[in-house]
């Protein structure tokens, strides 16, 4: 277990690979932590990965926007 203090505007899902060295067996985390520059260390370590996955968004074209009325 570790534990790192970061400043509020840093980013959470990017100091994941800075806290794991590999004696864990599974490392679990939220969707934040969803990215493939963190799900590839643990890989390497031998880690298995219990973080959360996204569920791809569906695409809405730039311009299907409704259109407010102009009063």
């Amino acid at each position: 277990m570790a534990v790192k203090t970061t400043p509020g505007n840093a980013a959470d899902g990017r100091q994941l690979p800075e806290l794991v060295d590999g004696r864990a067996g599974e490392v679990t985390a939220d969707q934040a932590y969803d990215r493939q520059a963190n799900h590839a260390p643990l890989a390497g370590l031998g880690v298995a990965s219990g973080v959360s996955r996204r569920r791809p968004r569906p695409g809405r074209p730039r311009l299907s926007r409704r259109w407010r009325p102009k009063i």
